[in-house]
């Protein structure tokens, strides 16, 4: 699993940690994952509702695929022409 920036730390008594680590050594999983599971469960009806791209985001995304799918791209093979390109578009908007 890649590293994740977000952490948080809980506390547990002594009696809840035994009743977790039976759960986790039936289970076969780490704490962490445990967690994460049970998190993902109670939150199931919300998840579907959080945007994971902005607005803008997701605009320039549906003109890209609308652009895509109406011919409208170019494809270079080579990096000396995706270079061209670039310079022959930069040079149009200075003109």
């Amino acid at each position: 699993m890649a590293k994740l920036k977000n952490l948080k730390q809980i506390g547990f008594s002594d009696q809840m940690i035994t009743y977790v680590n039976e759960r986790l050594d039936t289970l076969g999983v780490s704490f962490p994952e445990y967690i994460r599971y049970l998190v993902l469960q109670d939150t199931t009806q919300i998840r579907d509702k959080i945007p994971f791209v902005t607005k803008e985001e997701e605009e320039r995304i549906t003109e890209s695929i609308k652009n895509l799918s109406d011919g409208d791209f170019v494809t270079h093979k080579k990096r000396g022409d995706i270079k061209k390109y670039f310079k022959q578009r930069l040079n149009k908007n200075l003109d």
